[in-house]
């Protein structure tokens, strides 16, 4: 019994910390728009300025379910190019906590296994 406290108390704490640098190493800001662009949706822009990579998020999964961009990029006052772990966590907190990164790939991140915007089951 105390075996398995340990390991899951290091478990937590290795999860913790990954989390961690992935939050700050993930924090960026959006190019500045103006007052106006602002109230655009992110869609509206992106699906002419970076079009490869809107058709990957609107015929994926999260496209077809509604995802939006901000709930995993976030909003301009929080804004992550690279969205940390813990923003997936809020909908897949079951993979995330089950997460194994392939041995030599380095940091566990979703993408190491699942396409950026497109979400198939696995690379």
């Amino acid at each position: 019994m105390k075996r398995r406290k340990g390991v899951l108390l290091s478990a937590c704490l290795f999860l913790g910390v990954a989390v961690g640098t992935l939050f700050a190493q993930a924090k960026a800001t959006h190019p500045e728009l103006s007052e106006e662009e602002q109230y655009v949706a992110c869609r509206d822009c992106h699906r002419e300025v970076t079009e490869d990579i809107y058709q990957d998020w609107y015929n994926s999964v999260h496209g077809i379910a509604n995802v939006r961009c901000y709930q995993c990029h976030g909003t301009l006052e929080e804004f992550y190019v690279t969205p940390p772990v813990f923003k997936c966590a809020s909908c897949h907190s079951k993979e995330v906590s089950h997460m194994k990164v392939p041995e030599g790939l380095g940091k566990a991140t979703c993408w190491t296994c699942h396409p950026v915007h497109r979400f198939q089951v696995h690379k």
